[in-house]
């Protein structure tokens, strides 16, 4: 009877070990996704920003005055959406990295190799 205890003991150390390393993973895939929907924003802000600049950026010297103000107006709203949507990425990021200390070796250098991926996309 102690032996059937101790296999089962076993057992079920294995598998509770085994849906350990399962839910990190899990974690740690939601954690990297939730990121990437930040930068996949960010990215969109500054898109828009870029397609407000076109007038300026189609070397045209003047616009006519109601353009002007519109583009204008459009830039810095652009602006001002990308640079809140880009600090925002950056602060779950910095998030993101001090959560790896309760994941294993494993799956935390799988998880950093991820974000420093996306990292060097939201910078580039």
């Amino acid at each position: 009877l102690i032996k059937i205890k101790d296999r089962a003991s076993k057992s079920a150390d294995g598998l509770l070990g085994s849906l350990k390393k399962q839910r990190e993973g899990l974690a740690a895939t939601d954690s990297v996704l939730s990121f990437l929907k930040k930068v996949d924003v960010a990215e969109e802000c500054l898109a828009v920003c870029q397609e407000a600049e076109m007038p300026f950026l189609k070397g045209i010297e003047i616009l006519p005055p109601d353009e002007s103000v519109k583009a204008i107006g459009d830039c810095e709203s652009g602006a001002a959406k990308a640079e809140m949507a880009v600090s925002q990425a950056r602060a779950m990021l910095r998030s993101r990295f001090s959560e790896l200390k309760k994941y294993s070796k494993e799956v935390a250098s799988r998880t950093q190799d991820e974000l420093k991926a996306q990292e060097k996309r939201l910078e580039g």
